[in-house]
């Protein structure tokens, strides 16, 4: 059974106001047709003056309803990759400065 988020609009107190909701159809919504279902479960839930359904999004579908969740993987730990290393263009060796005349090396 297909499970949607509706988004609704409808007159409220103080006038126009938006809602949400969770549905769950006996069948997934195909045409214009199926919303009917879906405007029937808002009149039960009290929203009967002016609803006009904004959107609805399909975000759960169970293939069975008796499955068993798949175990989720424990996390693995975080090795952190290498920075590369970056070497600069080759320089010559350093000279010592020659020794000034009149001093002792």
């Amino acid at each position: 059974m297909p499970r949607y988020y509706v988004s609704f609009s409808f007159a409220g107190v103080s006038g126009f106001a938006v809602g949400s909701a969770d549905i769950t159809t006996p069948d997934p919504i195909a045409s214009s047709d199926d919303l009917k279902s879906l405007y029937g479960f808002l009149a039960q839930q009290g929203f009967r003056d002016n609803v006009k359904i904004l959107g609805f999004s399909l975000y759960a579908t169970p293939t069975h309803p008796a499955a068993t969740p798949q175990p989720i993987p424990a996390p693995q730990p975080h090795h952190p990759t290498p920075k590369p290393q970056h070497h600069s263009a080759s320089q010559p060796p350093r000279r010592r400065p020659s020794p000034r005349p009149g001093r002792p090396s």
